[in-house]
């Protein structure tokens, strides 16, 4: 066959060009053997990432719960330490209010009560 402006191809210029279309082809395949494992890499980081990802999210889910309960454990702990400290002052004005009964003088709990019953004069002693 003819080309205008070029020589007829010998078989050895065929064969010439086969053997260099082989060659790029071969580079060619080399090159997407390399991307392909690149790729096969970023895959398997960003898998790896993923997994990085849904585990701090595991981990923040947990934490907030934990939050959350030591929150309301927190908040329970304050509901009875009011609790007790209303005890507490219930506890000692109760105290205080019997104390005024046996006869002191207090200032929180005001004069004996007027009728208290003594018991009288201590008891005389046999020799």
């Amino acid at each position: 066959w003819v080309v205008r402006g070029f020589a007829p191809a010998t078989f050895e210029d065929l064969e010439q060009d086969l053997e260099e279309t082989r060659a790029e082809l071969d580079e060619a395949l080399e090159q997407v053997a390399l991307l392909q494992a690149a790729v096969r890499v970023r895959d398997e980081r960003a898998a790896a990432a993923q997994g990085l990802v849904d585990g701090l999210r595991a981990d923040v889910d947990r934490l907030r719960r934990e939050r959350e309960e030591a929150r309301q454990t927190a908040h329970e702990a304050a509901r009875l330490a009011e609790l007790a400290e209303a005890r507490a002052e219930q506890a000692a004005a109760a105290a205080a209010a019997s104390e005024g009964r046996g006869g002191g003088d207090d200032a929180e709990t005001g004069p004996p009560s007027r009728t208290h019953v003594c018991a009288g004069p201590p008891a005389a002693q046999e020799p």
